[in-house]
């Protein structure tokens, strides 16, 4: 089977820690109500023509959502990402994970909602040059765990 390159650090159809790809589809099947509202604005290319993943493994991380054409993790947080050393075990995780190619955004579940992600998104995607129709990828901003409602 080919390896297809998706971001630094991220090939497709690699083999991964079976206990991490278990632990995702735990994940999976017990997402939170906020994971729920995420997948069904996100799966399908609903937003945007986006393709995205839902507990993706990535080195030895599991994010929430991910999509390889943006190389962009979204992290939905809950009340417990506001606990004492969570944030900062947050931060670390996500330089981690931008050590491998990936940004990372996290977004608090009281804020997620169509209009908000396909502002967020949006701003990320932009038409192709040379009037072919299709999407391309400008301008990621660098920076690992931005929480752009701050």
């Amino acid at each position: 089977m080919a390896r297809h390159p998706t971001g630094n650090g991220i090939v497709a159809r690699q083999r991964q820690d079976p206990l991490l790809l278990t632990h995702a589809r735990q994940l999976r099947r017990e997402a939170t109500d906020a994971e729920r509202r995420a997948w069904e604005l996100l799966r399908g290319r609903r937003l945007l023509g986006l393709r995205w993943r839902r507990q993706q493994v990535i080195g030895p991380f599991i994010v929430d959502f991910y999509c390889a054409q943006l190389r962009l993790a979204i992290e939905l947080d809950g009340p417990i990402h506001e606990e004492e050393g969570h944030p900062a075990r947050d931060l670390s995780r996500d330089a981690q994970i931008a050590t491998l190619g990936v940004r990372v955004i996290r977004i608090r579940n009281e804020e997620l909602s169509a209009d908000y992600l396909h502002n967020l998104l949006g701003a990320l995607v932009t038409p192709s040059p040379g009037g072919r129709g299709g999407r391309g990828v400008r301008g990621l901003n660098e920076g690992a765990g931005q929480r752009l409602s701050d």
